[in-house]
């Protein structure tokens, strides 16, 4: 159930920041960043489901915390390199 409740939390997530493609990069980057801001302050429980999933220790439960971590974060790299921001380990 755990795992069933971490699992709809990243999708939650990561249907509520999907990049809205007819934005320019920069807009796309500022409405994605607070568009994550916003769901983590109206959506407490479901993000701290996120957070304690990886806190639980479960294996299958830290892989769908890290798909949702990484989907957000390999979205805001391709606005970054979109933008010209060059290759760094910052953005990894």
């Amino acid at each position: 159930l755990h795992q069933a409740v971490v699992a709809r939390a990243g999708d939650a997530l990561l249907e509520a920041t999907q990049p809205r493609e007819e934005l320019a990069a920069v807009e796309r980057l500022r409405d994605t960043l607070r568009r994550i801001a916003l769901f983590v302050r109206e959506n407490r429980g479901t993000f701290f489901s996120l957070v304690r999933g990886v806190a639980s220790g479960d294996p299958e439960v830290r892989v769908v915390v890290d798909r949702a971590r990484d989907a957000n974060a390999q979205r805001l790299r391709e606005v970054f390199a979109e933008l010209g921001v060059p290759a760094s380990p910052l953005l990894d």
